[in-house]
């Protein structure tokens, strides 16, 4: 625990990538499987490090993609520093056209066709060679229907089929829908079928598309390990917003890990750059276990190759630059205290709070100048540095007094321009 107890000082000088971090967010190799942290609120190396989930969705790769293509999608994502990608096991549907299918002719669950896994256990080796971590979907949406005329023996069966090809791979982990969308006996099936007794256990994760309290497994549920919400359709500017203000209060809900998606939005919004990186950074300071990036990518349309650098993508190295290098896992809302002294109307500020308030992490989705009661924090000799989630670019604040209004104001001023702003103080 002493690492967590630098002086502030300390740690801006590994927020400004002056010493090594800590935090693990990319390197994989001879530390999984992943794990849950001992306070079963985070994930871990095997060496007992947090790791930080940087995820891309890619369900439809194993069915649109040939190993070339393959290829050439996980070298991207990991030179973007990706460190997880989500994928599906089967096609959209049962109906969706595939080179092979993924079952006998009769479509029965329980009979796989080795020669249609060929290919994803190929996609499991890639990835694992370039030390990156799959996430596998054992069962889309548009599959659950079919779940529930086969029966759960035969879900059991195909789970069964798919841990033992797969789960001798240190870097899969694997995902099933949870208990709101298909019947709990269903779900309980898939679980028992990954987790058989001679095979290498690995983390299941619950797969929701909507984001809501209720959805997080209680602590007492050992059907799943973790949860992640990925929604599946693009939404309105309405139903953004709805899905911004759930996530608030999340964490005061989550017994285990959960990881957030950044929603789409529609193609009338023209620019939604501002609105992923105010996901990608809120979730993190609402206690998520990591972030998952969600774009056209996952369906691979002919355009794939031309947009997979421009959807997102060019912030999560920003993001992984700033975040990673601070103990992300030890910093949580704290509605206790008031360090927003006073903010123009409309203006959203989010903060998260080292858990001696030693460092504060707020996020700012407007250029605006607001005010803070930095005797709120019970610190002395506060600095700040400023950093550009669009660019990277830090500055540095220091001397900032101990009052309860004091203004701040960015370095630089643009509209649709965000912040992060990192304070920190010692005794």
């Amino acid at each position: 625990m002493i690492k967590y107890l630098w002086t502030f000082g300390l740690y801006f000088i590994s927020v400004l990538g002056m010493s090594s971090s800590a935090q693990n967010v990319g390197d994989t190799s001879e530390k999984l499987p992943l794990k849950i942290s001992e306070n079963g609120r985070y994930l871990t190396d095997q060496k007992g490090i947090p790791f930080l989930i940087v995820a891309d969705v890619a369900w439809q790769l194993p069915r649109k993609l040939d190993p070339a293509d393959v290829a050439l999608y996980l070298d991207t994502r990991k030179k973007q520093v990706f460190n997880t990608i989500l994928i599906q096991a089967l096609p959209a549907t049962p109906s969706s056209t595939s080179k092979q299918n993924p079952f006998s002719k009769d479509g029965n669950l329980a009979k796989p066709n080795s020669n249609y896994f060929d290919h994803l256990e190929k996609i499991v080796i890639a990835a694992k060679e370039r030390e990156l971590n799959i996430g596998i979907d054992a069962v889309p949406p548009g599959w659950y229907q079919f779940l529930q005329q086969q029966g759960a023996a035969a879900c059991q069966i195909y789970a069964s089929y798919l841990s033992k090809r797969l789960s001798k791979y240190d870097n899969v982990f694997w995902l099933i829908p949870s208990n709101e969308v298909v019947n709990p006996k269903i779900t309980a099936a898939l679980a028992d079928g990954l987790k058989l007794p001679n095979v290498p256990s690995k983390l299941i994760a619950s797969l929701s598309t909507q984001l809501k309290a209720s959805l997080v497994r209680p602590a007492q549920d050992s059907t799943t390990d973790m949860d992640f919400f990925i929604p599946d359709s693009t939404v309105s500017i309405s139903a953004y917003l709805k899905h911004m203000e759930s996530q608030k209060n999340l964490y005061l809900h989550a017994k285990k890990p959960f990881v957030i998606s950044n929603v789409e939005l529609t193609k009338d919004v023209k620019d939604q750059s501002l609105l992923f990186r105010n996901q990608i950074y809120k979730g993190v300071l609402n206690f998520s276990a990591g972030f998952c990036h969600s774009s056209t990518i996952k369906n691979f349309n002919p355009s794939w190759k031309q947009n997979i650098n421009k959807d997102g993508s060019e912030y999560v190295k920003h993001f992984v630059k700033t975040i990673g290098k601070l103990p992300w896992e030890f910093m949580r809302p704290n509605p206790n205290i008031n360090l927003i002294a006073a903010s123009p109307k409309d203006t959203e500020i989010s903060t998260t709070f080292m858990n001696n308030n030693a460092l504060v992490l707020i996020y700012s989705s407007t250029s605006a100048s607001f005010s803070l009661n930095t005797a709120s924090l019970g610190f002395s000799d506060y600095s700040i540095i400023w950093y550009s989630p669009r660019t990277g670019k830090r500055w540095a604040q220091n001397n900032i007094p101990t009052q309860s209004n004091y203004e701040i104001s960015p370095p630089e001023s643009q509209i649709g321009w965000d912040w992060v702003i990192l304070i920190g103080g010692k005794k």
